[in-house]
């Protein structure tokens, strides 16, 4: 039309973080823990979409974790996550979901919405995040250190590593959730034959990174924050994880120190270098991602700075508590550079995902 400017019409995206969008009904004003963290990430995501100009956000939030004065959708009462998000999908260009891998939601949701509008991480490399046992099968045929792994009718464990601790948690399971560490290797077993035989997936992994007073006093749970690309894997930072364990053994998460290790140390030089085989082995990873390590054994040269041997203990493909603060601690906006990347494609078909999964857990391990 004469005298106008053609504007250029705006991508639609659409943020859902399933524990702010109501996603655990009734129980979710009884997780208030969850909750926070859970509306910490929605907002960090939101501010950052919302500060570009060419993206048009609509959140998804929920009346106990309202938004004001934004454009949001609300999930109709008794309406499942995945039938509300498979509903309106075709009416925004992107969908950002954040949600653990439990009960597989997090993959039905992927396949819901389809590749075409997904944001993050392909639907084979969630599948196989999803499973703890199947993240250390594909981690371990790739030559990384991964925990000594232990399912029923696999090969026993050394006396040397049944005398030490060893740790029961879902396989499928996020955070620490459900995961308690027993002594030794027979009270842990019999838990989780206990479990299995409820039809719980469940992990029963020998435990990295000292005694279990030490994890008391000084545990090295570390986390990295990584940017995944198709064609690079970029270490954001590298976090410390608060892991306490109680008298009776259970795990228990009280947050994350991001930035902990300088990326410049000797540790992070070599971190950094995981971070690239990490990607390489799930190549499907795509955008924000956590990855979860324990150090194991002493630091050489008693520091922080100094070499250490990483364990991967699991991957989490989306978006964790660990993003908070990322865009401002970089000077860039890490949601435009997602909404940018593409899931590269898949080179391990899912029949072969399994087959690699009986053959190589616990071939790979730490004693």
């Amino acid at each position: 039309m004469t005298g106008m400017m053609c504007m250029e019409r705006k991508t639609k995206v659409l943020l859902y973080e399933l524990i702010s969008a109501g996603g655990l009904g009734a129980a979710t004003t009884a997780q208030a823990s969850l909750l926070a963290q859970g509306i910490s990430m929605r907002d960090a995501v939101l501010a950052d979409l919302m500060a570009l100009a060419e993206v048009e956000t609509t959140a998804v939030d929920c009346a106990f974790a309202p938004l004001e004065g934004k454009r949001t959708l609300r999930v109709p009462a008794g309406a499942h996550a995945v039938d509300f998000l498979r509903s309106v999908a075709g009416d925004f260009d992107r969908i950002w979901v954040i949600a653990p891998e439990s009960d597989g939601i997090l993959l039905q949701l992927c396949e819901a919405i389809g590749a075409a509008r997904w944001v993050g991480c392909d639907a084979d490399s969630i599948r196989v995040a999803s499973s703890k046992q199947a993240t250390c099968a594909r981690l371990a045929a790739a030559g990384i250190a991964v925990p000594w792994g232990w399912t029923p009718g696999g090969e026993e464990p050394s006396a040397a590593l049944r005398a030490g601790p060893w740790i029961v948690k879902p396989d499928d399971g996020a955070g620490a959730e459900q995961t308690r560490v027993f002594a030794s290797f027979a009270p842990a077993r019999d838990e989780a034959l206990r479990r299995i035989s409820c039809g719980q997936p469940t992990r029963l992994e020998a435990w990295v990174g000292g005694n279990l007073k030490d994890a008391r006093d000084h545990g090295d749970a570390l986390s990295l924050s990584l940017l995944c690309r198709p064609d690079r894997t970029e270490l954001l930072s590298i976090n410390r994880q608060r892991i306490v364990l109680a008298d009776d053994g259970a795990v228990q998460y009280r947050g994350v120190d991001i930035d902990a290790i300088p990326l410049d140390s000797a540790l992070g030089d070599e971190l950094r270098q995981l971070a690239q085989r990490v990607g390489a082995a799930l190549p499907g990873l795509a955008g924000f991602v956590g990855v979860d390590l324990v150090l194991a054994g002493e630091r050489r040269g008693g520091s922080d700075s100094a070499p250490c041997d990483p364990v991967v203990i699991e991957v989490n493909p989306r978006v964790t508590c660990a993003y908070v603060g990322q865009s401002v601690r970089h000077g860039r906006n890490l949601a435009a550079e997602i909404l940018s990347v593409a899931p590269a494609p898949t080179l391990l078909p899912h029949a072969a995902l399994e087959r690699a999964h009986e053959a190589s857990v616990g071939a790979l391990s730490v004693q």
